[in-house]
């Protein structure tokens, strides 16, 4: 085959590449993957960007030249993408999760950048392949909210929900559809000038598509999905907040690390949001607030950079309504793949490349030859590097099947293999030292322990201790993973020498970075009271209490705690306030109601009126008794010297609310 057929061959490998990218990407998605949605449609475009650096790395061996093409993008999609990458170097505690992250990493950025910069102009082809992904989505919204599907085999029963779409969420679909619908109206208002009749077509068959989807998506969310986020003003001050510190301000906390300054800057407010209060947020209400929490000004500005060229792509091409529904994305929607899949695409149809430069090769090949050598050993790392993470993914998601099918070794052994492949992964070491601790308490269960058994129990704890270190290490400013490690250390207190100061220390740790979070006061309180220290028990169920006053459990135990050290009349009071959020003549209220008797009788004879102020309860929550928490027990079980939490600073204290 000559040169000349060859880099035929290639054009067509890159068109059909580009097609591909348009077509599969609102798609694709794979239940092999824990996150089934951005995982796939990530990996899809590194596959993409792959292949295509090899077919650039043989067109240069083939034609002895390369040739470089600008566009008005370029330098401050660049400046994006440098912005991400600084941010992961300067900010990121997990630098491996901040690039990698399917959804706000800082590759995703980056993959559509040499996307823009790597695909040819050939904005018919691409076209194309959205309509036909619209066209898909379309089909599918309709199919699966009529329930049309139903003749689908039960692993994939999914597609019957309402509110299943491929691209990810109804949200996400209405904006796709949103897009291609501006471009229709904006199309059909300067029709006179269309004069082109497949243009034409192309305009109704967007209008024919876009329109009644965007409507059955918009009618999804709001009647059925009703998303909730977190309120726009708490997003504005935790973006805020971010500024007030000088590296965070320039370079942001990190991508993928939102919740870390989340946890800190949310105001007490938070917690009387019903539906959230007790949700750990990584997602703020707004793309640009997010953008700024985790990559700072810099990045912020990058994007505004963004947009000055398609200001002035929109005036040119009178498309302003396009660019106002990526505009609206922007400000007053969470982030997500779809977001920047769309700025990618808007930006692809509407700037003017021209080539600017041609490199020749054929006097010194050798520098040819060098430069595709360079680009395939990329490609080869980046795909080793692909592989690991992915792996990984596939792996947990295959362990969560295995769960639901009861296989317990399986579940061990595939997230174990999913920990060694990515030792990086976040969620898979939280996964595995909370899979650990559940099998060592199965084991502990049994009537009669063997020496194997024991062996057993041995091995899981010390795993799952060394894996809640390990997430913590990976990421020391989320609260979460020291909760996590706290409450690993909580099950061994029966039998661990200094677990009980380990506890206490991680979780006083995890209080210092969300110190408004109830649940762990609470959580450090029913330690302290199992401790039969119940002065410090009493004090962190009051301030769980304070931070939420519409929780019945919180007064519950906090009653018990207060009579437990003989303060009655607080005991009587933080019944009393319980019962009000249980509901009535229930058993738990009977028993709730009894208790409170039992503690008026305590009262001196001039107090016992004075607190008669109980109401009936209106309330559906339940209680749970202050007894002692749940532990693995048995034969006692050394740990190694180094099972102690990270170290963390001497003054850390427990804030008041």
């Amino acid at each position: 085959m000559d040169r000349k057929a060859i880099h035929g061959f290639l054009e067509v490998i890159e068109k059909v590449l580009l097609f591909a990218t348009f077509f599969l990407y609102p798609l694709i998605f794979s239940t092999a993957f824990s996150n089934i949605f951005a995982s796939t449609k990530l990996l899809l475009l590194i596959v993409v960007l792959l292949v295509l650096l090899a077919v650039k790395a043989a067109k240069i061996v083939i034609n002895r030249k390369i040739e470089l093409f600008s566009s008005s993008f370029d330098s401050p999609l660049f400046l994006l993408g440098v912005a991400y990458l600084v941010s992961v170097i300067i900010s990121s505690p997990n630098k491996i999760e901040g690039l990698l992250d399917p959804t706000r990493g800082a590759l995703m950025v980056v993959v559509f950048i040499l996307l823009q910069l790597l695909l040819p102009s050939n904005k018919m082809l691409a076209l194309y392949g959205s309509l036909s992904a619209l066209f898909v989505l379309a089909v599918t919204a309709f199919g699966s909210f009529f329930g049309v599907f139903k003749f689908l085999p039960q692993s994939l029963s999914f597609v019957n929900n309402s509110m299943f779409t491929p691209i990810g969420s109804m949200l996400d679909l209405a904006f796709f559809a949103g897009y291609f619908l501006a471009v229709a109206l904006e199309t059909l208002r300067h029709l006179k000038s269309v004069q082109d009749k497949t243009q034409k077509v192309l305009v109704n068959v967007m209008f024919v598509l876009a329109l009644p989807t965007i409507l059955l998506a918009l009618f999804i969310v709001v009647r059925t999905v009703k998303p909730v986020f977190l309120p726009y003003t708490f997003s504005w001050q935790v973006a805020v907040e971010g500024l007030k510190d000088v590296k965070n301000a320039l370079f942001g906390v990190g991508p993928a690390n939102y919740l870390s300054l989340f946890t800190i800057a949310k105001p007490y407010a938070y917690n009387t949001l019903q539906t959230l209060w007790s949700v750990n947020v990584e997602y703020s209400h707004s793309s640009l607030l997010q953008l700024i929490t985790e990559v700072g000004v810099l990045g912020a500005g990058a994007l505004a950079l963004v947009f000055l060229p398609l200001l002035n792509a929109a005036r040119k091409s009178k498309m302003w309504l396009p660019l106002l529904v990526i505009f609206v994305w922007t400000v007053f929607f969470p982030l997500s793949p779809t977001y920047f899949f769309l700025l990618f695409l808007m930006i692809y149809f509407v700037r003017e490349s021209h080539k600017v430069r041609e490199l020749d090769f054929k006097e010194v090949e050798l520098i040819g030859y060098g430069l595709a050598g360079i680009i395939v050993l990329f490609v080869g790392g980046m795909g080793f590097l692909t592989y690991q993470v992915f792996a990984s993914e596939y792996l947990l998601a295959s362990s969560v099947y295995a769960a639901s099918q009861n296989k317990a070794q399986d579940v061990y052994d595939l997230q174990r293999q999913a920990s060694t492949v990515n030792p990086y992964n976040e969620k898979v070491r939280l996964t595995f030292s909370q899979t650990n601790m559940l099998l060592a308490q199965n084991v502990a269960q049994k009537k009669d322990l063997t020496d194997a058994d024991k062996q057993t129990i041995t091995t899981l704890i010390q795993q799952g201790i060394s894996e809640a270190k390990s997430v913590v290490a990976l990421n020391p400013q989320k609260a979460v993973y020291w909760a996590n490690l706290a409450e690993v250390y909580r099950l061994v207190l029966s039998f661990a020498q200094q677990a009980d100061v380990w506890t206490v220390s991680s979780y006083q740790r995890a209080i210092a970075l969300d110190p408004k979070n109830p649940g762990y006061y609470f959580n450090l309180g029913a330690v302290y009271y199992s401790l039969k220290n119940y002065s410090a028990a009493a004090t962190l169920f009051e301030q769980a209490a304070t931070l939420k006053p519409d929780v019945a459990n919180y007064f519950y135990n906090l009653a018990w705690a207060a009579y437990q050290i003989k303060d009655y009349s607080k005991a009587v009071n933080a019944m009393q306030n319980a019962l009000q959020y249980i509901q009535a003549k229930s058993a738990d209220y009977t028993k709730a109601q009894k208790e409170l008797e039992e503690f008026k009788a305590m009262l001196p004879k001039e107090e016992e009126t004075s607190t008669d102020t109980t109401t009936e309860g209106t309330g559906e929550q339940t209680l749970t008794s202050p007894s002692p928490i749940p532990t693995i027990s048995g034969t006692p079980i050394k740990l190694p010297a180094d099972s102690a939490p990270p170290a963390i600073p001497t003054a850390t204290v427990t804030p008041t609310p």
